[in-house]
């Protein structure tokens, strides 16, 4: 089945990463290279006086971007192609669970996550 993580963590993604190992979902030592998150709302900027007012409007969409090693690649081509697609999805939900997020894009070296079986390029969901 699908494994998600939910627990009390340090804060950081790379936690995330180390408590999905915990559950033998990825290998040890597997971190990002980098993470962020961003969110398609609007900044508008008011002049008041000698002042500026920024106001920001959360969006509705709210997207994790999320680099990985080449290990992590080499990871899922010896795995077979149900466990790969489990491991990907356990990842995405457990990062769309606890950052909020309606979606993720994985990469690997700056590049699209591909696999010897399956494109991951497109925004993945739940």
């Amino acid at each position: 089945g699908l494994d998600t993580v939910q627990a009390e963590l340090e804060g950081t993604a790379d936690a995330l990463l180390e408590a999905l190992a915990e559950r033998n979902v990825l290998p040890e030592g597997i971190r990002f290279q980098s993470f962020r998150i961003e969110n398609d709302g609007v900044e508008s900027r008011e002049k008041v006086g000698d002042s500026e007012i920024v106001s920001y409007q959360i969006g509705k969409n709210t997207v994790a971007f999320a680099d990985l090693p080449a290990s992590f690649v080499d990871y899922l081509n010896a795995l077979d192609g149900q466990a790969e697609q489990l491991t990907v999805k356990s990842i995405v939900v457990t990062f769309i669970e606890n950052y909020h997020l309606t979606g993720m894009k994985i990469t690997v070296d700056g590049a699209p996550l591909t696999t010897e079986r399956n494109d991951y390029s497109a925004e993945l969901k739940r």
